[in-house]
């Protein structure tokens, strides 16, 4: 993940990583070294907590998320998002890429989304989202009570705000599924009361599903 982050021929960004473990991720910031990479602890408290807390302690102007086990595969990703976050503000961003399993085999994926679409399904690689750090000003935290929902619910409220999402050319973003991937048991009884929460809070009618499962329905 951070490999692909320095790789990236843009160079003006900055990184905070989130600990949410034993300090594994801390040690590894540590031996990088580079300045522009900061790593702070959080305590086990979760997916969601680790993303507020990471997006309290960023200054730019541009959110962009990167899980651990995923990584830009374009080292022009960064560059892209400047572009665009310049030439359309009142939008957010996302990428399509590829869905690349234990063995390292790739399964292209590259669906659109539109406000509407969203409420259907969510059709965007959680590593692929950016968009204006502002919006957390006006529209609040992520809602760290959904867990891994809070993408999703940011997303609704961005495209009720008026704040549409616009996907950037091309293939960037390759997203693990593994093991270990908090969404392979996507139905596991915390995932599964989370995604309840979410639908009602949206008054969706909507199935769960991860985007494995999306991606293969919809293709």
């Amino acid at each position: 993940m951070l490999r692909s982050l320095q790789a990236q021929d843009e160079t003006d960004w900055e990184a905070v990583v989130v600990d949410d473990g034993e300090g594994e991720a801390i040690e590894r910031v540590a031996e990088i070294g580079d300045p522009r990479i900061t790593a702070r602890r959080n305590n086990g408290r979760g997916q969601a907590d680790a993303r507020v807390s990471a997006i309290a302690a960023a200054t730019g102007d541009l959110v962009a998320w990167l899980d651990d086990d995923d990584w830009w595969d374009d080292p022009h990703h960064l560059a892209l998002l400047r572009e665009a976050a310049l030439a359309r503000p009142t939008s957010f961003f996302f990428r399509g890429g590829w869905i690349v399993d234990d063995a390292g085999a790739r399964e292209t994926y590259d669906l659109d989304a539109t406000p509407k679409s969203l409420r259907e399904n969510n059709t965007i690689l959680t590593s692929s989202i950016a968009y204006p750090r502002r919006l957390h000003e006006e529209l609040g935290q992520l809602d760290a009570t959904l867990g891994g929902y809070c993408d999703w619910d940011f997303m609704l409220r961005m495209c009720d705000a008026g704040v549409v999402p616009y996907r950037l050319p091309g293939l960037g973003v390759a997203y693990a599924v593994h093991s270990s991937n908090a969404s392979t048991e996507y139905d596991a009884p915390d995932r599964l009361a989370n995604f309840e929460r979410f639908r009602d809070k949206h008054s969706l009618s909507v199935e769960i599903a991860n985007h494995v499962l999306i991606h293969r329905m919809l293709s």
